[in-house]
């Protein structure tokens, strides 16, 4: 008889944070337990833990005659823990058992990644292997794996500063309090304008992100290069002068943006877009700049508190435009030694 059986994984962290770009990271630990609670009295072959990472992406490259449906998964690491095995059984007692595993996890590793038809993943298998009467007990556990693009999480924020002018026109400034912003984050921003000329009107400032998603695996031959923009509604415009604008923009989240990434399989990157639109000489014309920004999976305050620390131009018919690019409590405290009393051979 097989009595039921309770299998689980128990992780110390919440997620795992990688800090500074894969070049540069220590990389870190995931540790945690297996929990084996039998109801009764069982019988067990082997008990182990697996930890899979890989990326997946399914989708479809055009072709000339149609196009090829593509599944590919890459697995980045594999690493088992086996707590215990024999060629016969053990008899577990029914009480609470926790078995204690680490992984080491290399900093050059990807972080998680949900992106459309593209995901990078960690995952845990535990594996109860119960006698040939009997089926085997498994249990998964995704574990999120997150990445700050700063290996000090003392070190300051850089900043944005952008100085320029347009035709001996207009010359302006512009300035974001960092370049590395969490989806759901405020990004405070100043621009300054210095009108060259007499007939210069600023009409409409507007703004956007942008995001561009490169999927190199996709590419066949040809670029794969996805952009698509959301816009920013802007906050507490209250200088009060013509000439400057001092506003909050909220960075959209998941899924209506993602985390910048870049491995293998895919390539995140934004930009936020400021369209200046005035008048002169009674025409209508606009300004679009762009400057990069690093979208992080949270609100960077949080990576400080809330984180475990682990070792193009476009143009309108009817306006001119320039395009500037800125670069339990009965548990047992300790699993069973797997020579004592509480694992007896059967």
């Amino acid at each position: 008889m097989m009595h039921e059986l309770s299998l689980g994984i128990q992780t110390d962290q919440e997620c795992i944070l990688l800090r500074g770009s894969p070049e540069e990271c220590v990389g870190t630990t995931l540790s945690g337990a297996v929990k084996l609670h039998p109801k009764g009295s069982v019988k067990l072959k082997s008990l182990s833990i697996r930890l899979e990472v890989y990326g997946l992406i399914t989708g479809s490259a055009a072709l000339k005659n149609g196009s090829l449906k593509l599944h590919d998964k890459h697995k980045f690491a594999h690493d088992e823990t086996v707590f215990f095995e024999t060629k016969d059984a053990y008899t577990l007692p029914a009480k609470c058992h926790h078995y204690k595993f680490a992984f080491p996890i290399d900093g050059f590793w990807p972080e998680t990644v949900h992106c459309n038809n593209i995901s990078v993943k960690y995952k845990l298998i535990a594996t109860a292997e119960t006698t040939s009467l009997h089926p085997n007990h498994t249990t998964e556990k995704e574990v999120l794996v997150k990445r700050f693009p700063l290996t000090n999480l003392n070190e300051p924020l850089p900043p944005i500063n952008v100085s320029d002018a347009w035709s001996d026109i207009l010359e302006y400034d512009l300035y974001a309090a960092h370049k590395v912003v969490g989806m759901g984050e405020e990004l405070p921003l100043v621009l300054n304008f210095r009108p060259l000329v007499t007939d210069i009107n600023i009409k409409h400032v507007g703004y956007k992100i942008y995001e561009f998603v490169d999927s190199p695996i996709l590419k066949h031959g040809s670029p794969n290069m996805e952009e698509h923009s959301v816009d920013l509604t802007p906050h507490g415009d209250n200088s009060g002068r013509a000439n400057e604008k001092m506003v909050v923009l909220k960075i959209p989240t998941y899924p209506k943006i993602h985390h910048d990434c870049k491995n293998e399989f895919v390539n995140i990157k934004h930009k936020i877009e400021v369209m200046i639109n005035f008048t002169q000489g009674g025409s209508m014309k606009s300004i679009r700049l762009r400057f990069p920004v690093n979208v992080t999976t949270e609100i960077t305050d949080n990576f400080f508190e809330a984180l475990p620390q682990y070792e193009p131009r476009s143009c309108s018919k009817s306006s001119s435009c320039s395009c500037i690019d800125i670069n339990d409590s009965n548990a047992t405290a300790n699993p069973p030694p797997y020579g004592s009393n509480t694992i007896t051979s059967a």
